[in-house]
């Protein structure tokens, strides 16, 4: 038994570094194999069939069949990879793998003449994600190409070339190939040498044959899995319309419930509005008497001076609407007024009501509630700017209190106002009228 505990324990604390060195090694072989696609074609295959064979998730299966479909496009194997990217995309969840997926989508549509739906996936890459990852650069490439097609005297060019050649031919990049067998051709002709235009112009044609036909079962394999694809989502869609219509029977038969529901709410709200509207002011002023009454147990331990004073100090803070700073703490007024915590501390829950926090939150509720009363600017401003304006720290706290405190949520106060304001509107434009 102690045995197996031992076992189990090494396990456990060798189970996460395993896991980490695994994902390591999966990136590390990923970048050696990308790195590797114009160098090595043959080994940066067998780099991503590796990683497609021990994928850990779906992702990264897709990531893998991404790669390979890279590789196969390289070497001129368009239907393979376009069929490898159908497949990634089924796969593929993150939003930057599926955009990358659906950009090389656009690339294989482009080559095989669909321009159409090249720049339809191209729009669903950009819809999926603003991060674009760095395409794959072979600088290499890039070099053989510009000196292909390098504006040179057909005789520097021919010179030029030639010097790349041997490299040029070990490589399986097809469409390098044609390119760059097509200048070599050219120039030739124009230096009338006839057996090597020829040589090479034949070149050209075959790997241009072939990269046509491919071109070709690519333009078919892409069209059949946009079928494909378009047949599932009607399929999606009607099975989405039938569940739809089942459950909206069932919607309807809840619908009146719910309205009468809502409708008991609405007037339980608004009888709960004019309350706040017709007596606020004297219910916090019966709230405060009563809090002032003072216990015949109650012991203060300040004098009735010092008592009286803060009370003063409260009254002025209240007035000049500093409770709206959002970092106002107790320690923080206490140095305003000239105190201690604990003296502040006993005042507020003596006479407010309630301790320092429920004291500062009503404030700042019946701040905004005179605000959206007073000024019809207010009304149209959103609740998150309220609950700014007010001194909360978000738009949730400010809803909570706010409906603590009153009794109805922000957003239920503010229509029942303005349903008032359109009335008197009316009324008035009524009267004008008469």
């Amino acid at each position: 038994m102690m045995i197996v505990r031992l076992l189990l324990c090494l396990l456990l604390f060798t189970g996460l570094p395993i896991a980490a060195q695994t994902v390591t090694d999966a990136q590390t072989i990923f970048n050696e194999a990308s790195s590797q696609l114009y160098t090595d074609t043959d080994k940066a295959l067998k780099g991503a069939d590796y990683l497609l064979k021990n994928a850990a998730s779906n992702d990264d299966k897709a990531n893998a069949l991404w790669l390979q479909s890279e590789i196969y496009s390289l070497k001129g194997n368009y239907p393979k990879a376009t069929d490898l990217l159908f497949d990634a995309k089924q796969l593929a969840k993150d939003k930057i793998l599926q955009s990358k997926i659906f950009t090389a989508i656009a690339v294989q549509c482009q080559l095989a003449g669909l321009i159409d739906k090249a720049k339809e996936y191209a729009k669903e890459s950009n819809k999926l994600s603003a991060t674009r990852l760095k395409p794959i650069i072979d600088f290499n490439r890039v070099k053989i190409m510009q000196l292909a097609d390098a504006d040179n005297e057909p005789a520097i060019a021919v010179k030029n070339i030639n010097t790349i050649l041997p490299q040029l031919q070990k490589s399986q990049d097809v469409l390098l190939k044609a390119i760059v067998y097509k200048k070599l051709a050219h120039n030739y002709l124009l230096l009338k040498d006839g057996p090597n235009y020829s040589a090479y112009n034949e070149q050209f044609d075959s790997l241009n044959e072939m990269i046509s036909e491919q071109k070709d079962k690519a333009r078919i394999a892409l069209l059949s899995h946009i079928d494909k694809d378009y047949e599932a989502a009607a399929i999606a869609e009607t099975q989405s319309y039938t569940t739809f219509i089942t459950i909206i029977g069932g919607t309807l038969l809840l619908l009146s419930l719910i309205g009468l529901i809502y409708l008991l709410g609405l007037k339980k709200d608004y009888r709960q509005y004019q309350k706040i509207l017709h007596g606020l002011e004297a219910s916090e002023a019966a709230k405060r008497a009563e809090a002032a009454i003072v216990p015949e147990t109650k012991v203060y331990s300040m004098p009735e001076k010092t008592e009286k004073g803060l009370l003063d100090k409260l009254a002025r803070f209240e007035e000049s609407g500093k409770f709206i700073s959002n970092n106002i703490s107790l320690s923080g007024l206490a140095r305003q007024l000239d105190t201690n915590t604990k003296y502040l501390s006993e005042i507020i829950n003596t006479h407010k009501g309630g301790n320092f926090n429920t004291y500062i939150n009503e404030l700042r509720v019946k701040y905004i509630l005179k605000k959206l009363q007073s000024d019809p600017v207010y009304l149209n401003y959103k609740v998150s700017y309220l609950a700014e304006e007010s001194g909360f720290s978000s738009h949730s706290a400010f809803a909570t209190v706010f409906k603590s405190v009153t009794g109805i949520s922000p957003t239920t106060y503010i229509s029942f106002l303005k349903k008032e304001a359109d009335i008197l509107i009316n009324q008035q434009a009524a009267s004008h009228a008469s």
